[in-house]
């Protein structure tokens, strides 16, 4: 791995190495996971260019390597997987040989050029074209292309990396009297095009002509770049293709341009296929294959692996010292004979890159003075004119370029993005003012709080690390609100039963907060909202934790002291719990009750007053029945800890929360629109269903992903979305059951659910205050054997307080039911467990609800099942489930009932629906927020409503 990102973006490579004529393949990387995209991509080119397969490959013990996707990949191919021994690179010798090749030769062609570390990436690809054309005397000084292509390279072509170059410019030009031609930097060459890529430092484009007069003594690029005093930003543009074998077709000779300093090449040999595409938008030439002569059959590939660890010149910055280097892949030659059979040696070289802080600000005490960077100076404007132009007012389209060119990104092009970038590390947060003043404002708050004291370090402790992390609060409308950086210890360094024992911290149900907000609104309470500050700082510890100094506030008189933990810290296991511990206890000194049925809730009652507290962490909703007692409480909860009182509730873990007269609309907007922004999809075109009706996953259809991450974090992503959202509780359940070994069709269906999203970006719950006593209702149902892979069944159950939907559930259930009714009654016990435990909740809050409960299902067979007190052979097997919904139905507290399945809305949370259906259900479950609400929302039948409880 690189400790320089090169300009695309680029930190690895993998090198696939032919072990019979050792020619390479090399396929620049943005992770380490990319590599096993890149060797389905180069088997299908083998196939396709050699017509024959890989038969052995040759590893380290990367993960990369080592994994389910690889491993099954291989297998279904008939490729056997060979490793190296543990701490034996030795075995791996011909990919260590080619990568220490490689990494010279990078760092000689990036002196010789005076290019900086960054353009590793175009002297890697340069490198390995030159390796496969120059003889090697592994081969009895033949070079590696005419080993496997059985045909002389030309090396006419050939010209000096980095020299000046000045290509035809002519189609470029806006008129005649503008230069036919600029003075470039040769960065290799294009491999999908017969031509040159030339680098225009002042601009960042780089041109792929074909007519090109070179100057090989002369390297221009320090003279033509533009001077900056910004600091460099890399972003993220498409990667560069990988040089690949020149196919046995006779070159054509170009064209040459009027003679200046240097004539340029008249045979340039084609380039190969290649498995990437480039980085112009220009479509490659389709490949062909010469009928006179065949490539050689290749029949045994070992590739060897080894991370790849380009060798940057001096002046790029070092590694740091516990950076990893692992080992790549190589392939082993094959026994020679008159079949020569293409080995794949497959060299990958990773070294992760650990930038250093800059010197000046290592060693900063507390909220002392952190160097700045100086701004910019602004772009010079355009003439002045009376017109509006679409330019004036800042309205542009991005330029996409058709004719083979690619800009790399120049430090001015980010001024404008730049600031609301969230940094990732201390030197790059101390180059501006806004994360600066964050840092020194959370450092002062952590001296102000007595959180450590300095000691010199002890042998007999262990010492945890800290870091800096760096978050932009933005409001609901997505402006920025707030720069807030946090120091957090690196809890991975803890040790258990030294430094820390029990970890577990409860937070607040979903459940509670919809009944809790369901009872404000029908009393008629204000609803406010409360952040603690530096929450995690004011728990107690119990254990002694030493931390090393914060980055950039190393205290200049003890540099090597470190800080003696007083109080929890983010990142350490035990903060969430310490910071619980303390706050509970206020509460109860404070006269709150902790509630039974859900600890995160504390109630306090004075008389008629009351109060409810609900506690996420460091975020508290608060409610009662008097203003100013509510005042007062805040008042005092602020004498003992830094809050921020924020008002009104309005933006509470996600949930905007929108009054609208007398009722309440809760919805995730923001939410949904950053999810769609994040996975690419915010113009994509909506679909009316979570999931499609007719389409039945399973764990074996479709290939696997060659990345599992990007399907978890959307899966994840949407489990949270469901909050307010049960109409996609079924769709989110089903792909979630794909996490281990995610398929292509799941990826798909996830992102369909995205689709759906997009179409109701803003529907979600709406509460409407109730005026007589509450009853609740759930409706319980269960798809039997749905699932294809198991023939488990699932289960859904809606459970409503009055009118107002506050609880549901989409599960698989955990054993196999053997009948419909078995499957109905379990999805029954459920939601009868559930309503029981609200019912205690309500109780807890002073909410009177009317008994008994009411079940509703739509099995016939499960209702008599309630009412039967007599077994028999088809019910014995379910004997727990009817004792628990039984004994619930004889003391009077719950009754089942019937209901159609034309009328059971618990339907959309157990299968896929089509349009019609699904809508008419979604219907009761959520509306679009208050602005699109017109006469108010379709209610489940017969809602009783709720009122306060006489004390």
């Amino acid at each position: 791995m690189s400790p320089v990102p090169s300009v695309s973006g680029f930190r690895y490579y993998v090198l696939f190495t032919d072990d019979f004529s050792r020619y390479s393949w090399i396929y620049p990387m943005r992770r380490k996971s990319e590599v096993f995209t890149h060797f389905q991509t180069f088997v299908a080119m083998t196939r396709n260019l050699f017509n024959s397969s890989i038969q052995i490959l040759q590893s380290d013990n990367g993960t990369e390597y080592v994994n389910n996707a690889f491993a099954s990949f291989c297998t279904t191919l008939g490729i056997q997987q060979r490793f190296s021994c543990p701490h034996t690179p030795e075995q791996n010798g011909v990919a260590e040989r080619k990568h220490r090749h490689i990494a010279d030769m990078i760092r000689t062609l990036l002196h010789t050029a005076h290019l900086p570390p960054s353009y590793w990436t175009e002297a890697a690809l340069t490198a390995v074209h030159l390796i496969n054309l120059l003889p090697t005397p592994l081969l009895n000084w033949e070079s590696p292309y005419a080993k496997l292509f059985h045909r002389t390279p030309s090396y006419s072509h050939l010209r000096v990396f980095g020299c000046s170059c000045f290509p035809n410019l002519r189609p470029y030009t806006s008129h005649k009297l503008s230069p036919r031609s600029l003075e470039c930097v040769f960065i290799g060459y294009s491999q999908s095009h017969k031509g040159y890529r030339c680098l225009h430092p002042s601009t960042g484009r780089v041109y792929i002509s074909r007519h090109v007069i070179f100057q090989e003594d002369y390297f221009p690029f320090p003279n033509l770049q533009v001077s900056s005093e910004t600091p460099t930003v890399l972003l993220d543009i498409q990667p560069i293709a990988p040089p690949q074998p020149p196919l046995p077709s006779p070159s054509i000779p170009l064209s040459p341009p009027p003679p200046q300093v240097t004539s340029p090449s008249t045979d340039l040999p084609s380039p190969p296929p290649n498995s990437r595409a480039p980085v112009a938008a220009v479509p490659p030439a389709t490949p062909t294959i010469s009928h006179d002569e065949a490539p050689p059959t290749p029949s045994h590939v070992s590739p060897h692996a080894t991370h790849a660890n380009p060798i940057l010149p001096s002046h790029a910055t070092p590694l740091a010292h516990d950076t990893h280097v692992s080992t790549v892949p190589s392939i082993h030659a094959a026994p020679s004979g008159s079949m020569h059979p293409m080995s794949s040696h497959v060299s990958q070289h990773a070294t992760h890159a650990n930038p250093t802080l800059p010197s000046h600000a290592t060693h900063l005490a507390h909220d002392t003075y952190v160097p700045t960077v100086p701004s910019p100076h602004a772009a010079p404007s355009g003439s002045i004119h009376p017109m509006t132009t679409r330019l004036r007012l800042g309205i542009t389209k991005p330029k996409h370029p058709t004719d083979g060119t690619v800009c790399y990104p120049l430090p001015k092009a980010l001024l404008t993005t730049i600031s609301e970038l969230e940094p990732t590390c201390f030197s790059q947060a101390s180059k501006s003012h806004e994360w600066r003043s964050a840092m020194s404002e959370e450092i002062n708050a952590l001296l102000k709080n007595n959180t450590w004291s300095l000691v010199p370090p002890s042998p007999h402790h262990n010492t945890v690390g800290s870091k800096w992390v760096f978050r932009i609060k933005r409001k609901p409308d997505g402006s920025i609100e707030r720069y807030k950086a946090r120091l957090v210890a690196k809890g991975f360094h803890q040790q258990p039963g030294i430094d820390y024992g029990e970890t577990f911290s409860p937070v607040v149900k979903p459940t509670t907060i919809r009944t809790v907000l369901s009872v404000a609104i029908s009393r008629g309470w204000p609803l406010r909202q409360l952040d603690v500050k530096n929450a995690f700082l004011h728990g107690l510890l119990q254990e002694d934790v030493h931390m090393t100094q914060p980055p950039g506030f190393v205290d200049p008189d003890r540099p090597n002291y470190v800080c003696k933990l007083h109080k929890s810290l983010y990142g350490l296991k035990q903060a969430p719990r310490a910071w619980f511990h303390r706050i509970s206890s206020f509460l109860v000194t404070a006269g709150f009750t902790q509630s039974i049925a859900d600890p995160s809730l504390f109630i306090y009652r004075f008389g008629h007053n009351t109060i409810f507290l609900l506690l996420y962490v460091d975020d508290i909703v608060l409610t009662g029945s008097d203003n100013s007692l509510l005042q007062h409480f805040i008042d005092a909860l602020g004498s003992g800890f830094d809050i921020k009182d924020l008002g009104p509730l309005q933006y509470f873990l996600g949930l905007q929360v929108l009054p609208h007269g007398d009722s309440l609309h809760i919805n995730q907007l923001k939410y949904a629109h950053d999810l769609l922004q994040k996975h690419n999809l915010e113009h994509c075109k909506p679909v009316t269903t979570p999931i499609a009706a007719k389409v039945v996953l399973s764990n074996t259809d479709g290939p696997l992903l060659p990345s599992p991450t990007e399907f978890r974090e959307l899966v994840g992503s949407l489990q949270y979305l469901t909050l307010t959202r049960p109409d996609i509780a079924y769709a989110v359940n089903t792909v979630s059951q794909f996490m281990n070994a995610p398929r292509a069709p799941h990826l798909v269906a996830a992102k369909r659910i995205l689709r759906y999203v997009k179409g109701t970006p803003d529907h979600g719950l709406v509460f409407r205050p109730q005026s007589r006593t509450a009853r609740l209702c759930a409706y319980s149902d269960a798809d039997w054997a749905g699932c294809p892979d198991t023939r488990r069944s699932t289960s859904g159950y809606l459970i409503y307080l009055g009118s107002n939907l506050v609880s549901w559930c989409s599960k698989k259930q955990p054993t196999i039911a053997r009948s419909s009714a078995e499957s109905e009654y379990r999805s029954l016990s459920h939601s009868c467990a559930e309503t029981t435990w609200l019912s205690y909740l309500l109780h807890e809050l002073g909410v009177s609800i009317q008994f008994p409960v009411h079940l509703y299902c739509d099995n016939l067979s499960a209702t008599y099942m309630a009412a039967n007190p007599v077994f028999h052979a088809r019910t014995r097997h379910i004997e727990l489930d009817y004792h628990f919904v039984r004994e619930k139905v004889a003391v009077g507290s719950h009754r089942v009932y019937f209901v159609p399945s034309i009328d059971q809305p618990a339907d959309v949370l157990t299968k896929a629906l089509h349009k019609p259906r699904h809508t008419f259900l979604c219907s009761k479950l959520v509306q679009p927020r208050p602005s699109s609400l017109q006469g108010g929302v379709s209610k489940i039948p017969s809602s009783p409503h709720i009122s306060p409880q006489s004390s």
